[in-house]
């Protein structure tokens, strides 16, 4: 499977706050449908930060624990649940909407990259290929944690979630986001959820059984960068365009501040 382009446009890994981060990347659905290419964004949460998708509800969050701790709250452009940005890469990837191929079609092209390239590093993972069953949208707080939801052409190893994505499809312009779990920090969303003892211990299983991170499958420890260049490198047959992601990129995509705002 391959994209109908010939160059990709990367930006390089950077950290930015949840608000900025939703904002640069609907700012780049914009950039995309000008340039007819697509972009893969790499970047980091500072500070750490929760993110529900673009229909959750944000009753279930517990606000007050989340300030104490100092991390952000942000609304995703993206559909999909709650996760927390912590220990991680995380991916944003827009494509200009093309004939002939869908967002079914660039999920699975995308994570077939993904899987090959962890695959490549040492990180046995496997793409999924049963098909969720039930709208997760009409779940209850068992599918609330992206981490605990299983989807078609999932990354997974030995049935554990290794990498959380999800889709926005605009008239012009398809946003995938995905986070790459480094580290198992992303448990830590229990603490910012509004449960009592015993839901919270059952929640605690639920992750435990169905999400994995890296660094827990292997015991060498893998940073940000080096996994940017892993998956950068599995992409090389296409023409790679390193766009640099200066300041005013940030300060052009602000107008988008109050679409993410909690």
């Amino acid at each position: 499977m391959r994209l109908p382009f010939n160059v990709l446009k990367v930006i390089p890994y950077q950290k930015y706050s949840g608000l900025e981060n939703m904002a640069i990347d609907r700012l780049l659905v914009e950039r995309v449908v000008e340039w007819q290419t697509p972009v893969i964004r790499f970047y980091g949460w500072n500070p750490w930060c929760l993110s529900l998708g673009r229909h959750q509800s944000v009753t279930e969050v517990d606000r007050e624990a989340l300030k104490q701790r100092g991390f952000d709250l942000v609304r995703r452009p993206t559909g999909g649940s709650a996760i927390l940005h912590a220990r991680e890469l995380t991916y944003s990837f827009v494509m200009p909407r093309q004939p002939g191929m869908d967002h079914h079609e660039m999920y699975e092209w995308l994570h077939l990259h993904l899987a090959a390239a962890l695959n490549e590093a040492g990180y046995p993972v496997e793409l999924s290929t049963a098909s969720p069953r039930g709208n997760y949208l009409k779940g209850n707080v068992d599918v609330f944690a992206c981490f605990n939801r299983k989807a078609k052409s999932e990354i997974h190893y030995k049935g554990k979630k290794v990498v959380g994505s999800a889709q926005k499809i605009y008239q012009e312009a398809i946003l995938q986001h995905g986070s790459l779990m480094i580290g198992e920090e992303h448990r830590e969303i229990l603490s910012f959820l509004r449960l009592d003892g015993e839901e919270r211990e059952k929640q605690k299983r639920l992750l435990q059984n169905n999400a994995i991170a890296l660094n827990s499958i292997r015991e060498a420890t893998v940073t940000p960068r080096q996994l940017c260049a892993i998956i950068l490198k599995r992409l090389n047959d296409y023409h790679l365009e390193e766009t640099n992601p200066a300041a005013p990129r940030l300060e052009n995509a602000k107008k988008y501040f109050d679409e993410f705002l909690l």
